[in-house]
């Protein structure tokens, strides 16, 4: 669902499917260990406007372990390294879990078919990074969470990595929505 409010577009993406797992503790030899179902997290994609959405080509999902005291700024720091240096990633920080490269349309049209890998319960950082057609990072993203048992919800309000070079794309879309781009209604 793609709906505009005051200039944010929302892309609700039901059930793409994001896995966090409890960590199995052994008590003693020839005990069983009980796992905790996997939860499940729907990911709200927030793009700034209608057409920066339909100029993101496709979208990386990057699941960061955020504990501890030195990673409370954590999703201030990818945002910083990231604007700086695209494609970088603060030195000696690195995503436990990935999915790299999604068609945005493939999230608007078929969520439920995206997985990344499980990682374990805790507290974490959801980065997003959306890219131009080019290859171009174009917008960029970040939400802590602490993930525990059940369902959650992840909502990551995207961002223009340059306003200016976000600004030129959305002047040259010839699509007026997300949904008429995925479903070849423009030139």
């Amino acid at each position: 669902m793609v709906r505009s409010t005051k200039g944010v577009t929302s892309v609700r993406v039901t059930s793409f499917l994001v896995s966090f797992i409890a960590p199995t503790l052994l008590v003693c030899a020839g005990c069983s260990a009980k796992e905790d179902p996997p939860e499940q997290g729907n990911l709200d994609l927030n793009f700034p406007t209608v057409e920066s959405a339909v100029v993101t080509e496709t979208i990386s999902l990057y699941v960061f372990n955020a504990s501890g005291p030195a990673n409370r700024d954590l999703c201030q720091r990818l945002i910083a390294s990231r604007t700086t240096a695209p494609g970088n990633w603060p030195t000696g920080v690195a995503p436990v879990a990935s999915i790299e490269r999604v068609r945005t349309c493939d999230v608007y049209t078929a969520p439920n078919r995206i997985k990344i890998p499980e990682v374990s319960f805790g507290e974490r950082a959801v980065a997003v990074v959306g890219f131009a057609q080019s290859g171009q990072e174009i917008l960029l993203g970040c939400t802590p969470l602490t993930t525990g048992q059940g369902n959650f919800g992840v909502p990551v309000t995207l961002a223009a990595v340059r306003a200016a070079d976000l600004a030129v794309l959305e002047d040259q879309t010839a699509c007026p929505t997300l949904s008429a781009r995925c479903s070849n209604q423009c030139q």
